[in-house]
């Protein structure tokens, strides 16, 4: 097959507002695997999050995490990761400021991969869901009494009218000491920047694998949606955008394909995977 490794965004690429992968999604999928096209998910989720993507997939073989935005690179099968990038702790408390001066909840994530300990900037449950998936152990109140190690990954979340503002704002102002993505969660209608390691990204994470599994960027087709997508589509041989992708993850692109809810991901990877 023209293309040997598949990197997939998981959120609106790969699962849409059920959270679910579609049945022609998993064969599309199990069929490009069973012709030795190895896959990975390149998410901003946390590894218990990704884990239940893994799940509904139902696929023979292992695939390789880039998690949190590309700070944390495991196996499926594994328990520990090969490779993570902790943020600089008084980076971290410099954006949970700042997410708050801006009116946004910041969330923190300590562990990289399994039973993650994560601190909300909030009194008391309710948990947006886009937590819920990666909860174990929660610490709720004032996160800055809590942070005094490096932690995984800032997340910081609000309104999407009310983030954008500040968005290019600390990319700039933080360009040296985070890695500043956007993407929005559509189950519950917010908008999330990640702050993570200046060194790792989408595309620095989908390089890794590429290396790990001996196969050059040019045999590599990524699919993505976001904001946090760009890196990773402009890094790799043929970039495939969704069709309701961000305006800078359409720039990047090679190729825009469907909607996830027209199952996109399956059409593109059945066009320039199965049959190209």
């Amino acid at each position: 097959m023209r293309y040997r490794l598949l990197a997939l965004d998981v959120d609106g690429t790969l699962v849409g507002r059920s959270n679910r992968v579609s049945p022609r999604t998993r064969e599309v999928l199990r069929a490009a695997q069973a012709g030795g096209v190895d896959l990975v998910l390149a998410t901003g989720r946390a590894g218990d999050g990704a884990a239940a993507v893994v799940e509904d997939l139902r696929l023979a073989e292992p695939v390789g995490l880039a998690l949190c935005n590309g700070a944390v690179l495991a196996d499926s099968t594994e328990h520990a990761p090969f490779g993570h990038a902790m943020l600089d702790v008084a980076t971290a408390r410099d954006v949970v400021r700042a997410a708050r001066a801006a009116g946004a909840t910041p969330f923190v994530y300590q562990d990289p991969l399994r039973g993650q300990t994560i601190a909300a900037d909030l009194p008391r449950r309710p948990l947006p869901s886009f937590v819920d998936l990666d909860v174990h152990d929660v610490w709720y109140g004032d996160v800055l009494e809590w942070l005094h190690e490096p932690p995984l990954v800032v997340v910081v979340a609000g309104p999407e009218a009310a983030l954008l503002p500040w968005a290019e704002r600390w990319r700039a102002e933080y360009v040296d000491r985070a890695t500043v993505a956007g993407a929005p969660y559509h189950a519950d209608d917010l908008w999330i920047l990640t702050f993570v390691h200046p060194s790792a990204d989408k595309g620095a994470a989908v390089a890794a694998f590429a290396t790990r599994r001996g196969v050059p960027l040019s045999d590599v087709m990524a699919v993505g949606d976001a904001d946090n997508d760009v890196a990773m589509l402009a890094e790799v041989g043929w970039g495939v955008a969704m069709g309701d992708a961000s305006p800078a993850a359409l720039a990047v692109a090679d190729a825009v394909t469907g909607t996830v809810d027209d199952d996109g991901l399956a059409a593109a990877v059945e066009r320039w995977v199965l049959n190209p």
